[in-house]
């Protein structure tokens, strides 16, 4: 087969109004098609800023918001890499080449450290990175590489990452090893990570993960195994065992939603597709999902069982109700693990949530869901919380759609950390309104607009004290004020295909996040203040062309 080199060199201008600041950008991407089982991608010095904004998470949680990587180079041809643990953990992250610098001001005399404060940036520069994969008759091999700038106040991140996978009939092993320089942090860590999926008959496969991390010379580790059985298509099942110590870390490179973590989990589903000719239902679901959890010396944490039962009609629409029950525990997560109060003692939790898609249409589809709840499935609480929320998508014609989005989330008794053994509770709202267009001309235009509002409210505060029993002790005397937060992602991205894969892309994104301790709730005014005051106002033309 003979090979064959695609280059993309491109030219970026973007102005952001913000800063008052303008850059022209110049790079390229090399797409080398070795033979039929070898690739090579390299691209230097490359900008993303055409893009699709990230969804708007609100977390005031222990635990890290997983984002999925929307950078083509790093978003397509990534399968080679991907040992993960259904969203527990991921041994690669590439979201992190690029994300936020490496800091360290605290370290600089006193006026330097004020400048280093003052402009610290949210993205590092990525000055080249390389992909190589080989897929054999039964062994394939990767590798991947990014070196970051060095920037004013900060030194550029190094990440590399080696793949091999031996396949057979029924079995596949692999090993996949991480390595990050971070120099800004003088602080080196290695992942290596052994999987393997073996499928003993056409009905059953059996699957792990041994994991080892390495960060300065502190070894952690961690593992998941398990099973899925599949003997008809109306029952399918399986069962899972995980666990983290306290040390394993893998957040240079990859992501573990938390360590210091024990479970079993299993999950088995029913299905039903025979009915009577008169029954307006399609097909029938019922799903048990149960997990018993601790921390990693055996501490019974807060251990949910659900039941979900979803109805698919000969319409095409589709209900679903699901309950769940979760059991009184400890909360090992909340207080960070502060010495003088490791855990708080959280009480049972149960809800319900109904679900109901309309049927598919030409012009138009709905969806609306309602949540009744005392804590969540995976997140204790202490009081009730109800969601509401429905999406309606208009499409006038093959080539253009609306669609907006609605949610409302109200919680009594909402907990929250402050700092060491000090917490809150509140009345929270949150009040979140997505709204996008899609608009299609041929082959060649592309316009999508998409804009992401969250207002978050929490008032009456009320503080507590956690001590080493995992009780909490109000305080009435600590002042603890409310929160009042606005999130804003706004763009606008258009494409012009000048030839296959050669595009013009002309981008507009405004966005931010205003923090206060005000007792605004109007929700105009509280979705208008990061439009009126934005962390970014950014225009972006971007010529990539194909040779």
């Amino acid at each position: 087969e003979v090979s064959q080199i695609d280059f993309f060199p491109y030219i970026t201008f973007s102005d952001d109004s913000v800063i008052e600041e303008n850059d022209t950008k110049f790079g390229a991407e090399v797409f080398w098609k070795i033979d039929s089982s070898k690739q090579l991608n390299v691209t230097f010095n490359p900008d993303f800023g055409q893009v699709e904004s990230d969804e708007l998470v609100v977390n005031f949680s222990a635990s890290e918001t997983y984002y999925s990587d929307k950078r083509p180079f790093f978003a397509e041809n990534q399968s080679m890499f991907e040992v993960q643990g259904y969203e527990m953990f991921y041994v690669i992250n590439t979201r992190r080449i690029g994300a936020a610098p490496d800091y360290n001001c605290s370290e600089l005399p006193s006026l330097q450290a004020s400048l280093c404060n003052s402009n610290k940036r949210g993205i590092s520069d990525i000055d080249m990175a390389v992909r190589y994969i080989h897929q054999g008759e039964n062994l394939d091999f990767g590798f991947l590489g990014a070196s970051e700038k060095d920037e004013e106040y900060s030194q550029g991140r190094d990440f590399y990452a080696t793949k091999l996978r031996k396949t057979s009939k029924d079995l596949s092993i692999g090993y996949l090893g991480t390595y990050v320089e971070r120099p800004i942090l003088d602080r080196n860590a290695t992942v290596h990570a052994a999987n393997f999926e073996y499928w003993t008959s056409e009905d059953l496969v059996v699957s792990g993960v041994l994991m080892n991390s390495k960060v300065n010379e502190e070894d952690g580790y961690g593992f998941r195994v398990g099973y899925g059985y599949t003997p008809s298509k109306t029952f399918s099942g399986g069962i899972g065992l995980w666990y983290f110590d306290d040390k394993i870390d893998l957040s240079d490179m990859g992501y573990l939603w938390r360590n210091d973590q024990a479970f079993f989990s299993g999950r088995f589903e029913w299905k039903k597709y025979e009915f009577l000719k008169t029954s307006i239902t399609r097909e029938r679901r019922y799903q048990l999902d149960f997990t018993y959890e601790t921390d990693s010396n055996g501490n019974k944490e807060t251990p949910p069982v659900s039941l979900t039962l979803t109805n698919g009609f000969k319409n095409s629409s589709q209900a679903t109700l699901k309950t769940f029950y979760r059991l009184s525990g400890r909360d090992t997560l909340i207080t960070r693990k502060y010495e003088e109060a490791p855990f708080v003692k959280m009480p049972a939790g149960y809800g319900f949530e109904f679900e109901y898609m309309g049927p598919s249409r030409d012009f138009y589809q709905y969806m609306i869901n309602y949540q009744r709840r005392k804590g969540e499935e995976y997140l204790p609480a202490l009081g009730w919380n109800t969601v509401y929320d429905f999406f309606l998508q208009v499409s006038p014609s093959d080539f253009f759609s609306m669609s907006i989005f609605y949610q409302e989330h109200e919680e009594k008794d909402w907990l929250n950390w402050i700092q060491d053994n000090l917490l809150a509770t509140y009345d929270m709202k949150q009040r979140v309104t997505v709204a996008g267009l899609n608009w299609f001309k041929g082959d060649r235009h592309e316009l999508r607009v998409k804009a992401q509002m969250v207002a978050f409210t929490a008032r009456e505060p009320l503080p507590f004290l956690a001590d080493l029993n995992g009780n909490l002790n109000i305080s009435p005397k600590i002042a603890v004020p409310s929160i009042t937060l606005s999130d804003l992602a706004f763009q606008i991205r258009y494409r012009y295909e000048l030839q296959p894969l050669s595009y013009l892309y002309v981008v507009y994104t405004k966005g931010g996040r205003i923090f206060g301790n005000d007792e605004e709730d109007n929700l105009r005014k509280l979705y208008r203040r990061p439009w009126e005051d934005p962390q970014s106002d950014t225009f972006t033309v971007k010529l990539r062309y194909r040779f």
